[in-house]
Protein backbone atom coordinates (compact mmCIF):
# COMPACT_ATOMS: atom_id res chain seq x y z
CA UNK A 1 0.00 0.00 0.00
CA UNK A 2 2.59 2.45 0.63
CA UNK A 3 4.26 2.00 -2.71
CA UNK A 4 1.30 3.10 -4.08
CA UNK A 5 0.97 6.39 -2.41
CA UNK A 6 4.46 7.31 -2.67
CA UNK A 7 3.71 6.97 -6.53
CA UNK A 8 0.81 8.99 -6.84
CA UNK A 9 2.33 11.94 -4.65
CA UNK A 10 5.62 12.15 -6.66
CA UNK A 11 2.75 11.93 -9.76
CA UNK A 12 1.01 15.01 -8.28
CA UNK A 13 4.47 16.82 -7.41
CA UNK A 14 5.88 16.52 -10.97
CA UNK A 15 2.65 17.36 -12.60
CA UNK A 16 2.18 20.51 -10.97
CA UNK A 17 5.75 21.43 -10.23
CA UNK A 18 8.37 19.39 -12.30
CA UNK A 19 6.56 19.26 -15.72
CA UNK A 20 6.24 23.02 -15.89
CA UNK A 21 9.29 24.09 -14.37
CA UNK A 22 11.22 21.47 -17.11
CA UNK A 23 9.07 23.00 -20.10
CA UNK A 24 9.80 26.55 -19.54
CA UNK A 25 13.40 25.72 -18.99
CA UNK A 26 13.25 23.99 -22.60
CA UNK A 27 11.38 26.68 -24.23
CA UNK A 28 14.30 29.41 -22.77
CA UNK A 29 16.90 26.30 -24.66
CA UNK A 30 15.25 26.15 -27.75
CA UNK A 31 14.32 30.46 -27.87
CA UNK A 32 18.55 31.15 -27.26
CA UNK A 33 19.40 28.31 -29.62
CA UNK A 34 16.86 29.53 -32.59
CA UNK A 35 17.53 33.56 -31.78
CA UNK A 36 21.34 32.02 -31.81
CA UNK A 37 21.27 30.47 -35.13
CA UNK A 38 19.05 33.18 -37.14
CA UNK A 39 21.70 35.76 -35.87
CA UNK A 40 24.37 33.64 -37.79
CA UNK A 41 22.72 32.66 -40.74
CA UNK A 42 21.90 36.65 -40.79
CA UNK A 43 25.37 38.00 -39.99
CA UNK A 44 27.16 35.44 -42.52
CA UNK A 45 24.59 37.26 -45.54
CA UNK A 46 23.34 34.07 -47.07
CA UNK A 47 20.65 35.39 -48.43
CA UNK A 48 19.65 31.86 -50.95
CA UNK A 49 16.03 31.65 -50.88
CA UNK A 50 15.61 27.83 -48.79
CA UNK A 51 17.93 29.77 -46.19
CA UNK A 52 15.83 33.03 -46.40
CA UNK A 53 12.61 30.33 -45.53
CA UNK A 54 14.96 28.12 -42.76
CA UNK A 55 15.71 31.35 -41.09
CA UNK A 56 11.48 32.48 -41.11
CA UNK A 57 11.16 29.03 -39.20
CA UNK A 58 13.65 29.55 -37.16
CA UNK A 59 13.14 32.80 -35.94
CA UNK A 60 9.51 31.68 -35.68
CA UNK A 61 10.05 28.29 -33.47
CA UNK A 62 11.87 31.18 -30.99
CA UNK A 63 8.93 33.32 -31.02
CA UNK A 64 6.58 30.99 -29.95
CA UNK A 65 9.23 28.91 -27.79
CA UNK A 66 9.21 32.37 -25.36
CA UNK A 67 5.66 33.22 -25.38
CA UNK A 68 5.69 29.61 -24.14
CA UNK A 69 8.02 30.76 -21.44
CA UNK A 70 6.75 33.78 -20.78
CA UNK A 71 3.10 32.76 -20.48
CA UNK A 72 4.54 30.39 -17.48
CA UNK A 73 5.56 32.71 -16.15
CA UNK A 74 2.69 35.29 -16.36
CA UNK A 75 0.62 32.72 -15.36
CA UNK A 76 2.50 31.97 -12.15
CA UNK A 77 2.63 35.38 -11.23
CA UNK A 78 -1.54 35.96 -11.32
CA UNK A 79 -1.79 32.79 -9.73
CA UNK A 80 0.22 33.98 -6.89
CA UNK A 81 -1.47 37.22 -6.69
CA UNK A 82 -4.74 35.34 -6.52
CA UNK A 83 -3.51 33.68 -3.44
CA UNK A 84 -2.22 36.96 -1.74
CA UNK A 85 -5.39 38.12 -1.67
Amino acid sequence: MMPNRKWILTSLIMTFFGIPILAQFLAAVVAMLGVGLAGIIEVCNILITPTIYLLLNIFMLALGALMLFFSGECGRAIVHQKKEK
